[in-house]
């Protein structure tokens, strides 16, 4: 659908958002278009969905997508959030609608039981049910305003100063010294007592070591592998570190560009649609990370 309506020059960009309520809904927004593009957007965005319906979805695609998502599920890279309130919140998804927490955990049943589906278009009926013969749809258009801003920043200013003209003398008075008073207070040097009740890390409290991950080492074709004895829930990771002190300064300046690029486009053997499909069914997670460092 993205690439039919970008193809169409109808847009810039397509999301798609979709809930896990008991009322489900998915959500498809356009952007950056226009009010004369929405028949061809509406008409477009239908014709795609009736034609997956009436050819069916790529199917190596779906597998994939598939790969991916299960991947994702097992590996559960929370990032910075803590990963209790990450798995709460998705046994809270089934739990809030009387279904079992643990379903959300069954990952290893869920994603086989799909695979097995594909044959009988799920998705299909699905996109045929739920989105091309459902009565219940709303759409929203948002209209950039290139005088909102100011019109609001007006309207604000002659309210405060409505809202001025209308205090007595002595009220004002109080308002105008509590502002100062607290402004007084704000940038005031906070009491030594006050300060005493912070926590302070002392260089006593630092470990002398940091933690050290055992690391076997072994010499491949030439080539130094190193193996870290960590807990990875059965996946396997690989990263493979390439020298770039060749590169010329103007050629560094343009390697995070380059990097964000390979896996995105298409190469001399696929198409782009392809290779994601290729890097979404093969590989977990694919990237490259530009990064410096100093040899001692």
């Amino acid at each position: 659908l993205k690439k039919a309506l970008l193809d169409a020059g109808l847009c810039d960009d397509v999301n798609f958002y979709a809930t896990s309520f008991k009322q489900l809904m998915a959500c498809v927004t356009v952007r950056n278009t226009t009010p004369d593009r929405a028949d061809a957007c509406r008409r477009v965005i239908r014709e795609t969905f009736e034609k997956a319906c009436r050819e069916g979805l790529d199917r190596k695609r779906l597998l994939a997508i598939l790969d991916k998502l299960e991947f994702q599920r097992l590996e559960l890279d929370t990032g910075r959030s803590p990963k209790g309130i990450v798995l709460m919140n998705l046994a809270m998804d089934g739990w809030i609608q009387d279904g079992d927490p643990a379903d959300a955990f069954r990952f290893s049943e869920l994603f086989p039981a799909v695979r097995a589906k594909l044959g009988d278009r799920l998705f299909e009926s699905c996109l045929e049910r739920f989105v091309l013969a459902n009565p219940h749809r709303a759409e929203l258009t948002l209209l950039p305003s290139a005088t909102l801003g100011a019109e609001r920043a007006k309207a604000e200013a002659e309210k405060l100063a409505a809202f001025r003209e209308s205090l007595p003398l002595e009220e004002l008075t109080r308002l105008t010294e509590g502002a100062f008073a607290l402004k007084a207070r704000q940038s005031a040097a906070d009491r030594p007592e006050d300060l005493a009740t912070l926590p302070r890390l002392r260089v006593a409290d630092v470990p002398l070591e940091g933690r050290v991950t055992p690391c076997a080492t072994t010499v491949t074709d030439g080539v130094t592998v190193l193996r870290p004895d960590v807990d990875v829930e059965g996946l396997f990771y690989l990263r493979l570190s390439f020298k770039v002190d060749d590169l010329s300064d103007d050629e560094l300046r343009d390697l995070p560009l380059l990097a964000s690029l390979i896996g995105q486009l298409r190469t001399a053997k696929r198409s782009a649609a392809d290779l994601r499909t290729a890097i979404d069914g093969t590989l977990g997670e694919f990237g490259l990370d530009p990064s410096a460092s100093l040899r001692g």
